[in-house]
């Protein structure tokens, strides 16, 4: 785009940008934790819950294994909403041999499994530096605007340690209506 250029299709550009920034910002939010009744693919998170999901790092610097953080019947969390973008995650705890050590999250989104996901190129991640019993600001992410009723996992890995380390964690999201 030609910012310095005035013609109608830079102007339409700008006004649109604009538009979907203006939608971010002004959209609801909602937090899940862990679902209190986990059904495997369809219920994993749950909106306001206490509960906080928890995930483990591989050995050795590894990523751990995926684990579900949202399922089909997630989202929406508000009837007629189609679209939902994670947008930041809180992380409420780590164990004491991974505080202030650089954790590298990612996280996949889809509606098969995670391996599929990942392979489609449906990821992104952050690399914080929690530290132990939450000391820590909430993590931002850049997630792309996903359709509501797919599923979202996450993994992560801790770079400086060798052992099997927790991570407990909260993901908050923006739900968007259909445009128009």
């Amino acid at each position: 785009m030609a910012w310095g250029n005035s013609n109608s299709q830079d102007l339409s550009d700008v006004e649109h940008e604009v538009e979907e920034v203006e939608r971010h910002l002004h959209s609801k939010g909602v937090c899940f934790g862990k679902h209190t009744s986990v059904v495997a693919g369809v219920n994993e998170g749950e909106a306001w819950s206490i509960v906080p999901f928890e995930s483990t790092s591989g050995t050795n610097q590894d990523f751990g294994a995926w684990i579900p953080v949202l399922g089909t019947g997630d989202t929406p969390f508000r009837a007629g909403n189609v679209k939902f973008d994670p947008h930041r995650m809180s992380i409420a705890d780590v164990d004491s041999d991974a505080s202030k050590k650089v954790h590298t999250i990612q996280l996949c989104w889809g509606l098969v499994d995670a391996a599929t996901a990942y392979a489609a190129g449906e990821y992104s991640g952050v690399m914080p530096t929690p530290e132990k019993d939450g000391k820590a600001d909430p993590v931002e992410i850049q997630i792309e605007d996903i359709a509501a009723g797919t599923k979202l996992w996450l993994r992560h890995r801790v770079i400086g340690d060798n052992g099997a380390s927790s991570m407990e964690f909260y993901i908050e999201a923006h739900e968007y209506p259909p445009k128009g």
